[in-house]
């Protein structure tokens, strides 16, 4: 949905001028800004289509985790997919809320359920009869994704899982690509006894090539 990322645009833009000229203290702050409405509004763009996807899967038989981080994508996914007795398991429901939505999920009375990327630790029973995790929303860290996967792809899975990263071509999914692939092949480094030692590159820069980007756009 271009409409919601070109709404934005111009306060965008703004931040992100902020953020390559402003002062000390106004480039942090604009950089944090400009990261949560960036992503939020990515997210936003592409959450009915995301919906639509998950449908596909839901259709075909299977249970789907879908993973996100903003309540306004929540919220859409709820609407959408209603009619599948979506259910949540976020930083908002409490210890009881949660198991709930597990329980429910487990036994098919639902068949999406919606986590945060950063919720679940710890969480068992999913695998036993789900499949398929679907990001909504990416993560700046390839390891809360891999945790993710991590929640159905444990022991007791008898299938292959199968992570679906849906993404957008415009708005912050792009440099967090990017950036995730460079992520990874460091870790995979950090984790290898035998690789030989690189020079480190930083990834405190991806707010600034975010703002740079937004502001080469036409």
């Amino acid at each position: 949905d271009q409409k919601t990322v070109k709404d934005a645009e111009d306060l965008m833009k703004a931040l992100a001028q902020k953020v390559i000229s402003g002062e000390s203290l106004e480039r942090g702050q604009a950089a944090y800004q400009l990261n949560t409405l960036v992503r939020k509004i990515t997210g936003i763009s592409k959450a009915k289509a995301v919906a639509q996807y998950v449908r596909i899967l839901a259709m075909n038989g299977r249970k789907v985790l879908l993973t996100g981080w903003h309540r306004q994508c929540y919220d859409i996914w709820m609407d959408e997919l209603k009619d599948l007795n979506p259910v949540l398991y976020t930083g908002s429901e409490s210890t009881k809320e949660k198991d709930i939505s597990k329980n429910k999920f487990i036994s098919g009375e639902s068949k999406v359920l919606i986590m945060s990327l950063r919720s679940g630790e710890g969480v068992d029973g999913l695998q036993f009869d789900c499949k398929d995790v679907v990001f909504g929303e990416l993560d700046w860290s390839p390891a809360v994704h891999d945790q993710v996967i991590g929640r159905i792809n444990r022991d007791g899975q008898q299938s292959q899982v199968t992570a679906h990263y849906l993404v957008s071509d415009s708005g912050s999914d792009p440099l967090m690509i990017e950036l995730l692939g460079l992520k990874a092949s460091q870790a995979k480094d950090i984790v290898d006894p035998n690789a030989k030692i690189k020079k480190q590159v930083s990834n405190t820069k991806h707010l600034k090539e975010l703002a740079t980007r937004i502001l080469k756009k036409k």
